[in-house]
């Protein structure tokens, strides 16, 4: 798979859920109580979608940009780096010449964020698995939302 010159080797995508670890755990809409168990579905709507690559998943503490490995978490910043105004999440991309080597999602604990499939408040897809896709390099946005009082945000 390939984007902006960038390409992952066949194969598995290990990424490390650490979501858990980092951010308090409570009753999601969707009725899980795991924030890794919504990335870990959400990656396993993806590999029906891909081909060459497939996300897989593990647990660990390591957490660092530059590491050779993928990390899923939750921070009030990104690797010591502000988020700008608005921003949700991020993904890193790092390369050994053209071939994809890592990509750490940072997402922005500031907002309040929740889980659903479908419809539920009146727009379909429209949130932020765009993180996801950015890791694995397509478009395509599911099932993470961020609710905000009085505004509901949709990410396309």
């Amino acid at each position: 798979m390939t984007t902006k010159g960038l390409r992952w080797r066949d194969g598995d995508i290990p990424m490390s859920l650490q979501l858990d670890d980092t951010m308090t755990a409570r009753v999601l809409i969707d009725g899980k109580n795991s924030w890794n168990a919504v990335a870990r579905e959400a990656l396993n709507i993806w590999n029906d979608q891909l081909s060459h690559v497939q996300f897989t998943t593990f647990s660990s503490t390591q957490r660092g940009d530059g590491d050779n490995h993928n990390e899923v978490f939750f921070s009030s910043n990104i690797f010591g780096h502000a988020f700008g105004d608005g921003v949700l999440a991020i993904t890193t991309a790092w390369k050994v010449g053209s071939e994809r080597v890592e990509g750490d999602t940072v997402v922005n604990d500031a907002i309040n964020w929740d889980s659903y499939r479908g419809s539920l408040y009146g727009f379909d897809d429209s949130v932020d698995c765009a993180a996801f896709s950015r890791t694995s390099s397509v478009t395509r946005s599911d099932s993470i939302i961020p609710t905000m009082p009085g505004r509901w945000w949709s990410l396309s």
